[in-house]
């Protein structure tokens, strides 16, 4: 199966990105038509039905038959294949994780909460989060090699382009993100968790037809998202949102 298109950041391959729209387009929106698909992507009819057939091809979409109509030719329903690939997520707190499962639908797998852990801005903290993160992914009725990429939800500045955070774990000049692949063995994306949940609210939520949004995150810390046009805002900077938070560790303050 070819997932390197899906994981990769270079959207220079217009092939490669009107697949990743394809994909959204079906997260987002459920089974659909290749009219339908032509009509929100502003493709022809051929240019969505070879994409559609490629994508078909790895094993990312399935044809679910005719679609029942009053009269006239039938067209076909296609939509995403739930075991094609999995997704863990980790949302880090000061005293807990919860994490994760979800099929290529988005439909949940496994979910576990509450998982005692200590958040230190230390290596041996850093390590331990790994360690419970692998024994997740062991838990899981999936084979390793079908989890295509782990999200991490992390506090204060975080730059999910580069992979860096700047407030949490930054003992040297590799990328986190780099650092949790390494040690996971699998593709990871971090994200400050206030944009993560704004995000998670506009696709999955209590948002229901909005593009312009504001999501405050009042915890043990506070922050921000925003969305403006169906997308998130990260400012020049990468950080935006985090106009008033802070987190306490034992002997240091990380603003």
């Amino acid at each position: 199966m070819n997932t390197k298109f899906l994981l990769s950041s270079d959207n220079n391959n217009r092939n490669e990105l009107l697949k990743k729209k394809i994909i959204h387009y079906y997260i987002a929106n459920g089974d659909a038509t290749i009219a339908d698909l032509g009509r929100e992507m502003d493709l022809s009819i051929p240019t969505v039905t070879k994409l559609v057939a490629e994508l078909q091809d790895d094993g990312y979409i399935l044809d679910f038959g005719k679609q029942e109509t009053n009269g006239g030719r039938k067209p076909n329903i296609y939509g995403l294949n739930p075991a094609s690939g999995y997704f863990v997520g980790v949302d880090m707190l000061k005293d807990k994780l919860n994490i994760a499962a979800i099929d290529f639908k988005g439909d949940k797998v496994q979910l576990e909460e509450n998982i005692p852990y200590q958040l230190e801005n230390t290596p041996a903290s850093l390590e331990q989060f790994c360690k419970i993160i692998d024994d997740f992914i062991v838990s899981l009725p999936v084979e390793q090699n079908k989890i295509l990429a782990i999200g991490v939800n992390i506090t204060g500045r975080v730059n999910p382009a580069s992979g860096y955070s700047y407030s949490i774990f930054y003992f040297e000049e590799k990328p986190l993100a780099q650092i949790l692949e390494e040690r996971l063995q699998t593709k990871v994306f971090i994200e400050n968790d206030s944009r993560a949940m704004t995000y998670g609210e506009y696709m999955k939520g209590v948002v229901q037809g909005e593009k312009n949004i504001l999501f405050v995150n009042m915890a043990w810390g506070l922050g921000l998202g925003i969305i403006i046009d169906g997308n998130l805002y990260y400012g020049k900077s990468g950080f935006s949102g985090e106009f008033g938070h802070f987190c306490m560790f034992e002997n240091e303050v990380l603003c």
